[in-house]
């Protein structure tokens, strides 16, 4: 939807996002990567808020490029915002996803993934599991973890 928008990003490579960020504090330039956003899909192009383009990518093709198709998905992003912002009922989290970083809508502030990646993060971490408690009762690949007691 926000084709020509996300073109000015300079995170936005191919429908994907880059995830590197900079801001300038003082005479200082302090450069970080969101590894949550690295190789995953444009936020924006999913309908999803993103600060960097909502705070920089935004005010400038506004300040810079004053098409009218620009300046009408730049209306279009700000209802989104707008609706993104609006309160939710009570008990509801909007949040974003620890493993994919695409937004969803939480029945609880302590969940961290959305509905397809909490599957597979279940998953893993039943095998994790699997494997420290294998681990700790069954030994490594060496065998047990003590000798068994002889009989006296």
């Amino acid at each position: 939807m926000f084709e020509k928008l996300t073109s000015h990003c300079c995170n936005y490579s191919r429908g994907v996002c880059l995830g590197a960020f900079f801001k300038i504090s003082g005479n200082e330039r302090v450069d970080w990567i969101e590894p949550y956003l690295v190789g995953n899909r444009c936020l924006v192009s999913d309908r999803h808020y993103c600060w960097w383009f909502d705070s920089i990518v935004v005010p400038g093709i506004a300040e810079h490029f004053k098409t009218p198709s620009l300046l009408n998905e730049i209306k279009e992003w700000h209802k989104l915002v707008d609706e993104l912002r609006t309160p939710l009922e009570t008990g509801k989290y909007r949040k974003l996803c620890k493993k994919c970083g695409h937004g969803f809508v939480a029945s609880s502030a302590y969940k961290r993934y959305c509905e397809s990646c909490r599957k597979s993060q279940n998953v893993l971490s039943r095998r994790k599991a699997t494997q420290q408690y294998k681990k700790k009762h069954w030994g490594d690949k060496n065998g047990p973890i003590s000798e068994p007691k002889q009989p006296s």
